[in-house]
């Protein structure tokens, strides 16, 4: 694949924290790939909360995804994420 969109959408769970919904769009050029990640909290006291994070990564091995990964209005920070 070179230069291919992907989105998706789906739930997540953090651990001991709350769970929600999340949507992905993004692109994949040769081994690299690029998303945007929006989650919503529906658990949240104060109502629905948004999380956005961008994260640009490599994989590194068929099972392997590294990178950098970045909230909203915060600092860049390393990602990796393994498949199982």
């Amino acid at each position: 694949m070179d230069g291919t969109s992907i989105s998706g959408t789906g739930t997540w769970s953090g651990e001991a924290c709350c769970a929600g919904t999340l949507t992905l769009t993004g692109a994949i050029a040769h081994d690299s790939i690029q998303v945007d990640v929006t989650l919503v909290d529906a658990g949240s006291p104060a109502g629905p909360r948004v999380i956005r994070e961008h994260f640009d990564g490599t994989l590194v091995s068929r099972t392997r995804l590294q990178g950098t990964g970045a909230y909203e209005n915060s600092a860049a920070h390393v990602e990796r994420l393994q498949k199982q």
